[in-house]
């Protein structure tokens, strides 16, 4: 099977990103219905998740890139850029892309007194304690 729309099969992904993606055959209008009857049973106007993310922002890597062995990137911020839309494509649950948007908040970030946390560049986390002796 097909997309009924091949070129919009992934809509959500910047066109220099989709090397080696097959179309997924979609659910059709089912699918889509799904997704907007969806997007309108959660208060998705209600932005105070996206505020309790950048609670305590500090700074991010100005490229987005941490460098890898052999000049390669290790993790690159870049071919997430997509998530920055604010309207969600009809092929994805809004639900997903709302956390998927939430996990690219990515930086240095103040938790509470001499606690810092690196978040949203890799799969993982890393929290600092700064201590009395340093």
């Amino acid at each position: 099977m097909q997309c009924i729309e091949p070129d919009a099969c992934f809509d959500h992904i910047p066109a220099g990103n989709r090397t080696g993606l097959r179309p997924i055959p979609r659910r059709r209008a089912r699918h889509r219905a799904a997704n907007n009857a969806f997007i309108k049973s959660l208060p998705f106007s209600d932005r105070a998740d996206f505020d309790d993310a950048k609670r305590g922002f500090i700074a991010t890597l100005p490229d987005g890139v941490i460098a890898g062995p052999g000049g390669r990137p290790a993790f690159d911020t870049k071919p997430y850029a997509f998530l920055q839309k604010d309207e969600v494509p009809a092929t994805v649950n809004p639900s997903l892309w709302r956390q998927a948007q939430l996990n690219a908040v990515n930086g240095l970030f103040k938790v509470t007194e001499r606690v810092y946390q690196v978040r949203g560049l890799d799969i993982a986390n890393m929290t600092i304690i700064e201590a009395s002796a340093g």
